[in-house]
């Protein structure tokens, strides 16, 4: 089975609120089925701008968790961070 990375680049209203925020998510994020474990990397210049990228088992496990962020309502504080997504999608190592 191939692993996937989910890679998040978005723009955020306070850089660091909105790290501190993701705090609490990443621990709700660890307990699903397939993580494997997550980077955060913000913007070299200091601008308001955060990438994620997530680790998983596999592309169903990543599928199938982007599904649960988006309903659970325990993620809702982290998001109301985020300004604005420039990027979001599913990859595999070459």
């Amino acid at each position: 089975m191939e692993k996937a990375y989910e890679l998040v680049v978005y723009d955020v209203a306070d850089r660091e609120s909105a790290i501190a925020a993701r705090e609490s998510i990443k621990a709700i994020l660890s307990t699903f089925p397939g993580y494997l474990g997550w980077r955060t990397l913000a913007a070299a210049d200091g601008s308001a701008k955060l990438a994620d990228m997530v680790t998983w088992r596999s592309l169903d496990d990543a599928k199938s968790a982007a599904k649960k962020v988006e309903s659970d309502p325990a993620f809702a504080p982290f998001m109301a961070h985020v300004a604005g997504i420039n990027l979001m999608g599913h990859f595999s190592e070459v």
